[in-house]
């Protein structure tokens, strides 16, 4: 405990010091913006890039959807020179 050293008496700021913090006005200010903080931020509905996203995903999923083969265009269709080789062999 020796090397701790207490003050009794407290450094007090200046009166000027005090006189230049009590800006009323500004901490009425910080206190409104506080308050109506939902006129300072967008839904986000009306974000133009949110919404630039979301329609990107719904073009990539539908080309996604949409561009599957059908199934008869998926069957393999035989070669002609397979369908001479098989009339070849009876």
């Amino acid at each position: 405990m020796a090397k701790y050293k207490f003050q009794k008496k407290s450094n007090e700021p200046s009166d000027e010091f005090i006189r230049s913090k009590m800006d009323f006005n500004k901490i009425l200010q910080q206190q409104q913006n506080l308050n109506n903080y939902k006129k300072a931020t967008k839904p986000l509905y009306k974000n133009k890039f949110f919404l630039g996203f979301i329609i990107l995903i719904g073009v990539i999923c539908l080309v996604l959807i949409f561009d599957e083969e059908s199934p008869q265009e998926s069957q393999v269709k035989p070669l002609k020179d397979s369908v001479v080789i098989d009339s070849l062999k009876k």
